[in-house]
């Protein structure tokens, strides 16, 4: 019989508790329901941990959240791979250094990694029964299933090799034919050449590819052996592409942004049949600024600065804010609120359609 699997992912606070749920949402995972007794979310925590309090600690306990104390062996790992923070931001670092933390963390123990922003739609029992025994990825670094070792200490050894020469890594990844070696600046970027060198291999998840439908970024949903225009749907609660359950929403910084931006416009115009409703832009896709894409960044900003003096006055606090839905239409520019209506809720359905989407003829 395969070896049970947990479900792990990290985090870091790098400023006060209440930000760090307002921005990542851990506690939306405690709300879920996919964690459970028998397979919680562990969580260890890179940076921050003696930020979390009791009572932070056991909301999360309470959805089957465990947190564990990871700082110690980031340390050691920054010491033995000192030049990826040397080359690369606070956040890209420890998305490197997350990799032997949690080899660390393990001891050769099966699990399957998720990065914070995405949210399963099978349990985590379910998920980790399909995967028992299988290691690979989608792709991404969102989404690892380690039940071999050896997969995992070749990535380690991967990243261990990029921090001591990352050009010599870029040039050895580099493919024939392009003009320039692309520079690395993420462990998504690395693992995407060591998949295309075919210096790592994309392993074997089994049939979940063809069970469900899975992408890694919501605003492109490519799905293997799909049909398009794909048609969305909705069963007891479980979105379908396609007539498939999607595997996860991942709730990452992009798409978080055009849902929230979705949810806002919807929330104004729901009592106003007589304004048609706009085509939002995934700015992503537009190769300069436009107006649209300008105005929204500029409201996140001013609404992101709002929500900070509120905490800092006290009138958005930890427990609040564990609880927050939009209260304002400007709310939904928040990841944390936005994954809370999309996720949690089942909101914005709508933007799954001919009419709706940023890009024509993905959905019916």
């Amino acid at each position: 019989m395969p070896a049970f699997m947990h479900v792990v992912s990290t985090a870091w606070i790098d400023a006060s508790l209440e930000e760090f749920e307002f921005s990542v949402g851990l506690g939306l995972h405690a709300d879920h329901g996919r964690a459970s007794a028998a397979a919680p979310l562990r969580v260890v925590v890179l940076g921050g941990f003696d930020k979390i309090t009791p009572a932070y600690a056991a909301h999360l306990a309470a959805g089957h959240v465990r947190i564990e104390d990871g700082t110690a062996l980031l340390a050691t790992w920054a010491a033995r791979l000192p030049h990826i923070s040397q080359r690369l931001n606070r956040y890209e670092t420890l998305c490197f250094l997350r990799w032997p933390v949690l080899r660390d963390v393990m001891r050769g123990e099966a699990f399957v990694h998720i990065d914070l922003d995405l949210f399963l739609q099978p349990s985590f029992l379910g998920l980790t029964a399909a995967l028992a025994g299988r290691s690979g990825t989608i792709g991404s670094p969102c989404f690892v299933a380690v039940s071999d070792p050896a997969w995992l200490d070749a990535w380690c050894d991967e990243i261990a090799a990029f921090d001591h020469d990352p050009g010599a890594t870029e040039a050895r990844l580099h493919r024939s034919g392009s003009a320039i070696p692309g520079r690395i600046g993420s462990d998504q970027q690395l693992l995407s050449a060591l998949l295309r060198a075919r210096a790592l291999t994309r392993g074997d998840l089994g049939s979940l590819l063809n069970d469900y439908a899975a992408f890694d970024n919501p605003l492109r949903p490519r799905i293997r052996g799909g049909a398009m225009p794909i048609v969305p749907g909705r069963v007891d609660g479980i979105d379908h592409f396609g007539g498939r359950p999607v595997l996860f929403w991942h709730m990452q910084n992009n798409f978080a942004q055009f849902a929230g931006q979705y949810l806002m416009v919807e929330s104004q115009l729901r009592d106003r049949p007589d304004c048609p409703f706009p085509r939002l832009e995934n700015s992503l896709a537009r190769p300069w600024p436009t107006a649209q894409g300008i105005a929204f960044a500029a409201l996140r900003g001013a609404i992101r600065r709002e929500h900070r003096q509120q905490i800092t006055a006290g009138a958005l606090t930890l427990d609040r804010i564990l609880r927050l839905v939009a209260r304002t239409p400007t709310d939904f520019m928040s990841r944390a609120v936005a994954t809370r209506h999309f996720v949690l809720r089942g909101e914005g359905r709508a933007m799954f359609s001919a009419e709706r989407w940023w890009e024509p003829g993905v959905f019916a």
